[in-house]
């Protein structure tokens, strides 16, 4: 693959790994916004839909990778599995690309959660880096958990091209990890439900390709939750 002049420049070193991020589509979480992180829900039917439209897309126009990791929940599944037979790559389950666990405060919605545990939830907004829901995971926990599965997994997947099917949380962690921004700016990053983000690192370090890119036929609207 070529790059254009000021990309090669950055990039310094031929050794290049690609790393195309795959939002999962929406998924059926009731009528109202609800926290969940770890609950494993099924795609609603706009984010099947969705997840059909980002498969063709990824299909018809990137390069075969050399394979396909995912988290190991559903919404990101029902992403990774096609994409792994139909271009007859692996495909590698990563529990430690779930989702930012929401403990106690899990399948509920969001205004319940302000009335039975105002003070928590207030806190947690005002410092999601550093707060836990009850039993969950600080953004912090999210960042170590996932950095520490890169820090394992980097050295084996350079040089690659890889799939990952992931959630917001994760993309938007591993995004900061490689651009070299404190973790609190995680939110900076907005990257839609069912689409395709595309970071390039080598050894001068990261380039970020894409960001939040939807198919062509995808929704002209999507929802960008913090822990989705």
């Amino acid at each position: 693959m070529s790059f254009a002049p000021t990309t090669s420049d950055a990039m310094v070193s031929p050794v290049v790994t690609h790393l195309h991020l795959l939002r999962h589509g929406r998924v059926e979480s009731g009528p109202r916004r609800a926290a969940y992180g770890w609950t494993d829900l099924p795609l609603s039917a706009a984010g099947r839909s969705e997840t059909e439209a980002l498969i063709e897309h990824v299909l018809t126009t990137l390069p075969r990778p050399d394979g396909v990791l995912s988290s190991d929940l559903r919404r990101c599944l029902d992403l990774a599995e096609p994409l792994a037979a139909r271009l007859g790559v692996p495909l590698r389950i990563v529990p430690a690309l779930r989702e930012q666990g929401m403990g106690a405060w899990e399948g509920q919605a969001w205004d319940d959660l302000q009335v039975r545990f105002g003070t928590e939830v207030n806190a947690w907004w005002r410092d999601y880096l550093g707060t836990r829901p009850p039993g969950g995971e600080s953004l912090q926990d999210l960042g170590d958990r996932v950095g520490a599965w890169w820090a394992d997994a980097g050295p084996e997947l350079e040089g690659g091209r890889w799939l990952v099917a992931a959630h917001a949380g994760v993309i938007r962690t591993l995004l900061c990890r490689f651009l070299g921004l404190p973790l609190g700016e995680a939110l900076r990053f907005a990257p839609p439900q069912a689409s395709h983000s595309h970071v390039l690192l080598a050894e001068a370090g990261a380039v970020l390709q894409t960001l939040g890119e939807l198919p062509p036929a995808g929704p002209a609207t999507v929802r960008a939750g913090l822990s989705e």
